[in-house]
């Protein structure tokens, strides 16, 4: 049957968490990890952060049966970032945005 991904944290990190927080936060020895938006660049495919995802808005999430994070409002036109890999600006739009829990 194996374990579940809360008695793995468990074991990683030894210490408890409620069902929230095993969703939203991966605690490590020297900081709290937030789940966030990425974006992968066009130019040079380094992915870089967009927005940390809120506890708030991972609680939401936690109260929907499919579980869906809301993604970040970006403006029709789109969001313009710059890569802190390669310096190219590109334009962001809210099918570029990627998931990542840690």
């Amino acid at each position: 049957m194996g374990i579940t991904y809360l008695e793995r944290l468990v074991l990683i990190c030894g210490e408890a968490f409620d069902s929230f927080d095993a969703g939203a936060l991966i605690r490590t020895e020297s900081k709290t990890l937030m789940p966030r938006w990425m974006v992968t660049c066009p130019q040079c495919n380094q992915k870089f952060a967009h927005t940390e995802i809120s506890a708030e808005v991972m609680k939401q999430a936690s109260r929907d049966p499919f579980r869906i994070v809301s993604k970040p409002v970006i403006p029709h036109a789109g969001d313009k970032r710059t890569c802190p890999n390669c310096k190219n600006e590109s334009v962001v739009h809210p099918f570029n945005l990627l998931y990542e829990s840690t």
